[in-house]
């Protein structure tokens, strides 16, 4: 189940802000949104970003509804105790409607309660799931050492991960 509480504004797109080239296809433009994801009534989710552009992509049979966010997203995610378990920060990202995936872009950075930090440049969470994944490289920061691999799948609290391809770990002084 997806809210979406948004203030709405007037169409200002400009070309180097990462967004969909102007043209038939958007359907609004928002700042300062916040979407709400639940599950039976729990707060899962919430992501907040300062302007989105929803648009209409795709032929007839095909068309779906992608919404593109560009000035920065957070996004806190909850256990079901209503506590906060981790945060995710990016650049930017695309949400499609019907496909429980969105794609974070550009200094993506995941944080648990442990302050431990996850740092890649472009992860997907799938909402349904409960889990985010890439297949890029990324960096691990641990309170002891920094781990470098390729590729990674961790629930959303980013207490369980697989980190697929290993590249090196350097070990901190204290």
């Amino acid at each position: 189940m997806l809210i979406m509480f948004c203030g709405w504004g007037c169409l200002t797109i400009t070309e180097n802000n990462s967004l969909p080239p102007e043209d038939d296809g958007i359907i609004l433009e928002a700042y300062n949104i916040e979407y709400t994801y639940s599950d039976s009534a729990v707060v899962k989710a919430r992501l907040t970003s300062g302007h989105m552009v929803e648009k209409n992509e795709g032929k007839e049979k095909a068309k779906k509804v992608v919404r593109y966010l560009n000035e920065g997203v957070f996004v806190e995610f909850f256990n079901g105790q209503k506590q906060r378990v981790s945060t995710l920060k990016a650049n930017r990202a695309e949400l499609e409607d019907n496909n429980n995936v969105a794609e974070l872009r550009g200094k993506v950075e995941v944080e648990n309660i442990n302050s431990e930090r996850l740092e890649t440049e472009k992860l997907y969470w799938n909402e349904k799931q409960d889990k985010i994944f890439t297949d890029e490289p990324v960096r691990i920061r641990l309170p002891d050492k920094i781990i470098k691999g390729v590729g990674l799948e961790a629930n959303t609290s980013f207490t369980a991960y697989t980190l697929f391809r290993v590249t090196g770990t350097l070990q901190l002084e204290e």
